[in-house]
């Protein structure tokens, strides 16, 4: 999906989960907030409504903004017919091997049946693990990171010659840790651990950052990392401490009032 889309992870994604969602619904038409995709698929809001403008844009979703739960919420209905036929044109040129029996049974698929059509194709030459090791994947990891970069300091992430050895060397340690992670899982994973490297509290790393550092850097950002989850952690638990101490405290108050 994510080649389908040139390497556009957050469409990828997003149209991923209309696919499933459209499968689950009982009516045509159904809804999700910016909030619920974002807590969803963990991507913003910004990107959620660029995605959408694609989908549209290519004919392969249609929404309209109607009442859910007496709120003006945007809701989506897919149109299989036309996606279907778009992808199977793009299989066809992937050289993928589809029989006569899958090429019809793909265009009579219902929209519940459709997100399984899509991940069980067969295709020839390229397995998931070379394609994870091959240039164009590597792109995408640093065009995430890029965005990322953007999005935390406000400027262009400049690249350097260094980028692509330096990606190529954390995904090769990514995968000898997640051997089964698949395309997207591996895509939203660095994605995760690009924001938890821009977070950093230290000057030096702020000023600093690049995939070349995080390369380089990473065993100390992993301790860095894991430090201050720990301590959001004893914080997290503070906090539980004191609102379970205050709400007890409300109890007490109340009792002796009502007595």
């Amino acid at each position: 999906m994510i080649n389908f889309f040139e390497g556009d992870i957050y469409t990828a994604l997003l149209f991923s989960q209309i696919i499933y969602w459209s499968g689950k619904s009982e009516t045509e038409w159904w809804f999700k907030s910016y909030q619920d995709w974002q807590d969803e698929i963990g991507v913003n809001e910004y990107h959620v409504r660029k995605s959408i403008k694609k989908l549209e844009k290519l004919g392969f979703i249609e929404t309209k903004i109607k009442k859910a739960h007496g709120n003006p919420t945007l809701h989506f209905r897919l149109e299989t017919a036309i996606f279907s036929e778009t992808f199977l044109q793009f299989l066809k040129k992937r050289n993928f091997k589809i029989s006569r029996n899958e090429t019809a049974n793909f265009k009579e698929t219902s929209n519940s049946k459709l997100h399984t059509e899509i991940t069980t194709v067969n295709y020839n030459n390229k397995d998931n693990s070379s394609a994870e090791n091959s240039s164009d994947f590597i792109d995408q990891i640093i065009n995430i990171f890029s965005d990322l970069f953007y999005q935390s300091r406000g400027f262009e992430y400049v690249k350097s010659g260094k980028d692509r050895k330096a990606v190529g060397s954390l995904l090769k340690q990514y995968k000898a840790k997640n051997p089964n992670s698949n395309s997207e899982q591996t895509l939203k994973d660095f994605g995760t651990f690009f924001k938890q490297c821009l977070a950093i509290d230290d000057k030096w790393y702020s000023e600093n950052m690049t995939l070349p550092i995080i390369n380089s850097k990473i065993n100390e950002i992993r301790v860095m990392l894991k430090r201050k989850s720990i301590k959001v952690q004893k914080e997290s638990a503070e906090q539980q401490k004191l609102a379970d101490a205050l709400e007890w405290y409300k109890q007490i108050n109340s009792r002796r009032n009502n007595d």
